[in-house]
């Protein structure tokens, strides 16, 4: 037992070190947090989604098994079955940085799709022209929650990317490390879905008037749980500048396993 505590104090004693000389992204950080992983066990998440589901988010939002994750970062209101969120500072999802969702855990192989539509919160009829100001959708480890863990996840979502402008933007962060691709797009009207078989995480994108998906990404992911978070994102990051100018309507989320 005595070894024990000494061992977990050791542990404590280095991360503290790591987060005070590196933080949460450095390289030190994100390898110890790898090894400690295997030791996290997975939460119990009791109202897991496995069933086939479809709502306007008019249900969503008065569903208590849907959370709000950091929603200080956002403003949001509902439009009928719309979900309107705008970003109110700065935030993003990368590396061990995170950003703003609405969640709610999903089981096994799944499917999901949503519609949106991503403009600039100061002219609505404007695509987002500021960049690194996206909206979409996650599949996340719950665990990635935890004290001394780094975030697990992927992502699909659309956005301005800066000299490249409009692109649907895919990633996959594993232990922290973000492997980032974008995909040029004309439009920032667009249906997103992550599609789930196993470790096969397959990314599409098509514009709302189109009925043909777009396969854009595809990551292996053997390290990511049964359970995961389904969660609907927003961020808006510009390292420090205060760019902040990005509102996005969600609408038509379904949600199938197979």
């Amino acid at each position: 037992m005595k070894l024990l505590i000494g061992s977990v104090g050791l542990i404590i004693v280095l991360l503290s070190g790591l987060l005070i000389f590196q933080g949460k992204d450095g390289q030190g950080y994100k390898l110890l947090t790898k090894l400690l992983r295997p030791m996290i066990p997975q939460p119990e998440l009791s109202q897991s989604l496995s069933a086939n589901y479809a709502e306007g988010f008019k249900q969503v939002i008065e569903n208590t098994d849907w959370q709000w994750y950091q929603p200080d970062l956002i403003d949001w209101e509902l439009d009928g079955d719309s979900l309107s969120m705008k970003t109110n500072q700065e935030s993003v999802w990368w590396k061990n940085s995170r950003g703003p969702m609405l969640f709610r855990p999903v089981k096994g192989d799944v499917e999901v799709s949503i519609k949106l539509n991503a403009r600039k919160a100061s002219d609505p009829k404007v695509f987002p022209d500021s960049a690194y100001q996206f909206g979409g959708i996650m599949l996340r480890d719950p665990v990635s929650d935890y004290m001394l863990t780094s975030e697990n996840y992927v992502f699909n979502v659309i956005g301005n990317r800066g000299e490249e402008g409009i692109q649907v933007e895919t990633k996959s962060t594993n232990n922290g490390w973000s492997s980032v691709q974008g995909t040029d797009w004309n439009t920032a009207d667009v249906e997103l879905k992550i599609k789930r078989s196993g470790a096969l995480f397959s990314l599409y994108v098509r514009s709302l008037e189109s009925s043909d998906w777009q396969l854009v990404q595809e990551y292996q992911r053997v390290d990511l749980p049964e359970t995961l978070q389904l969660g609907v994102i927003v961020y808006s990051y510009s390292n420090g500048k205060g760019v902040v100018d990005l509102s996005v309507t969600f609408k038509d989320l379904v949600i199938s396993f197979h």
